[in-house]
């Protein structure tokens, strides 16, 4: 996927202060935008990969780049050089044609973790091995250690963020003694980040849904220079009336606690074509909610980035392979994730591809409406 990615771009042809928490400097506009690229079937991806173009085209001025701790080390924590190698390729390319890079680089990753196997319990991959805690030495040490083979390359590259943990929230909820730990282990890894750049903003990244469980999303609001979410427009599994952005977006405001915030990623799902939903979703719904989540940003200058995921639905074998990683099989959250691209799988636009357009470029020219969509 990296090197795919690098081949469409291409086609396209003072002394620095620790910043003030909650501040992104590092992010040269005051809002940036990015739509997560998409592999799809072969025979798809050239018409995928022109609707990709048109956005860049359109104003996305910025990439998402998320990977793994374990896609870049060995089972013991050992950097891989061949993997560090390819990742500093992609995020150079990236740079070179004008997209800012918001890092990630994923600790816990949703309701698993994404950590070297050492470091793993032997009888269960989604637990720590016994006796460790993310704020363990061996643990925080390893991890700086990764940041230190990374930064020289992010720092030349222009990156604006480097995010710890993906959705880190999902993980921790029935792990309640592990968020003092995860906490301290963030902290350390913010301070290592900033003794490189220290006008890089770091922090989690954490789900809307932690919005009720103040316990988590507080402390690491405290750690976090910006806050980072994930947010998709769903609540016990069924998609919410548009009309309630402002109410949601409203939401996000408060639990960042005046510090700038940036959407890792926003996204709706459409649901079927023909089929009746099991989210109560439509393609109508989900223009709508494109065009209303854009405009909450533009509404509110705390927000300073936005990551669209995605832009062509998954192949049915990559849904399936999500579907089994998160190990919920029910037909809800597989329709959900089948859906939520602005181009069909079979490289046709939906409605939201258009609004999408249309919203990028709004939001790359600057404008802030205070008009809100309906």
């Amino acid at each position: 996927m990296l090197i795919r990615i690098v081949a469409v771009v291409a086609a396209l042809m003072s002394d620095a202060v620790l910043a003030e928490p909650g501040n992104v400097p590092l992010l040269s506009r005051d809002v940036s935008v990015g739509v997560l690229y998409t592999e799809v079937d072969p025979g798809v991806q050239p018409a995928v990969d022109l609707a990709w173009q048109q956005l860049v085209a359109a104003g996305m001025d910025s990439y998402a780049f998320t990977i793994s701790w374990s896609d870049l080390t060995d089972d013991f924590g050992t950097p891989d050089p061949v993997a560090i190698a390819n990742l500093s390729s992609t995020i150079a390319q990236l740079n070179q044609f004008g997209l800012q890079i918001y890092f990630g680089l994923a600790t816990i990753d949703t309701n698993n973790l994404q950590i070297p196997a050492i470091f793993l319990d032997p009888n269960d991959a989604r637990e720590l091995a016994p006796g460790l805690s993310f704020d363990s030495p061996e643990v925080v040490g390893s991890y700086m250690n990764l940041i230190d083979v990374l930064m020289p390359m992010l720092v030349q590259n222009g990156a604006f963020y480097f995010s710890v943990g993906n959705e880190v929230d999902i993980w921790l909820a029935p792990r309640p003694d592990e968020i003092a730990g995860y906490t301290a282990f963030a902290q350390a890894a913010r301070e290592r980040i900033h003794a490189w750049e220290p006008e890089m903003a770091v922090g989690p990244t954490m789900t809307s849904e932690a919005r009720d469980k103040p316990w988590i999303y507080q402390p690491l609001v405290a750690v976090s220079d910006a806050v980072s979410f994930t947010y998709y427009p769903l609540f016990g599994g069924i998609v919410l009336d548009p009309l309630l952005a402002k109410h949601e977006f409203d939401a996000l405001v408060s639990m960042a606690d005046g510090k700038d915030i940036l959407m890792q990623e926003v996204g709706c799902p459409s649901g079927p074509l023909f089929a009746k939903s099991t989210i109560f979703t439509s393609y109508e719904i989900q223009r709508r909610w494109t065009a209303a989540m854009f405009q909450q940003i533009r509404n509110r200058p705390q927000f300073r980035f936005a990551s669209y995921l995605h832009v062509a639905d998954w192949p049915s074998e990559v849904v399936a392979a999500l579907v089994a990683y998160y190990d919920l099989d029910v037909p809800e959250f597989v329709e959900y994730l089948s859906t939520l691209g602005a181009v069909r799988s079979d490289g046709l636009p939906k409605p939201a591809y258009y609004e999408l357009l249309h919203q990028i470029s709004l939001t790359a020219r600057g404008r802030r409406p205070e008009r809100i969509a309906r």
